[in-house]
């Protein structure tokens, strides 16, 4: 949570800055259309652990550890300008994500592992608007192709599974020249709790929850629905 607040602060820090000053309303900019774009950024990650033995159900709750990597990839959305201030939308995105996790198992002959290969959102926007200035908030779903694992003398053992939870975060984009947008975005996910066999054969699992946050640029271009909606760098 602690994160999460200070994410939010420093999102209101840049927007409140002379030089992201949002400048006054303008009828020639409008943000309805389709786009796409590519992003990248950084990200963190850690996973709480229960390590449930059969029978019993009997468990050890293991000590959640951060990591942090790169992640880069794409982005499609919609946006519909509805008054002259709002702005509303949907959002989705593909990002390889270099977050992998090792830690030690409440069996400290084990090694616990977490791999998170890939991270995807699909969001709802809701935004104010002036200009080619606009701060939103988002939120949505979030999923990943987790491979939760234990190894003991080089021989590894676990699960790959989908994950489906949430996300939701916010952010400021600038339009510039005709069709282009600059975007600052701030998420944090959870992937919710989910049951992973570790340990063959399947006497043992790991209930595991990978959770994270993380700050990336975006660069798109859109389809303008709206007519043109040109904008020079500088407005007087």
């Amino acid at each position: 949570m602690k994160k999460i607040t200070l994410a939010i602060v420093a999102i209101g820090t840049l927007v409140g800055t002379p030089a992201l000053a949002l400048p006054p309303p303008s009828a020639t900019y409008n943000w309805t259309g389709f786009y796409f774009g590519a992003n990248g950024g950084a990200a963190s990650a850690q996973t709480s652990w229960q390590y449930f033995t059969v029978p019993g159900n009997a468990f050890i709750s293991s000590t959640p550890e951060a990591t942090s990597g790169g992640l880069a990839g794409g982005t499609v959305g919609f946006n519909y300008q509805f008054g002259p201030n709002m702005v509303g939308g949907l959002e989705a995105d593909w990002d390889w994500a270099g977050l992998n996790q090792s830690n030690s198992c409440p069996n400290p002959a084990f090694s616990c592992q977490v791999k998170m290969g890939d991270l995807g959102t699909a969001r709802a926007r809701l935004g104010w608007a002036s200009g080619p200035a606009l701060i939103y908030v988002t939120g949505g779903a979030a999923w990943s192709n987790l491979t939760i694992q234990t190894v003991l003398g080089g021989v590894t053992t676990g699960t790959t599974a989908e994950r489906v939870g949430y996300s939701f975060g916010g952010g400021v984009e600038w339009g510039f020249w005709n069709n282009w947008s600059l975007k600052l975005e701030y998420l944090h996910y959870d992937l919710g709790a989910g049951n992973f066999n570790v340990d063959a054969p399947a006497s043992q699992y790991v209930r595991a929850e990978p959770s994270g946050d993380l700050f990336r640029l975006g660069l798109n271009w859109r389809f303008n629905l709206a007519g043109p909606s040109a904008m020079p760098l500088v407005t007087k």
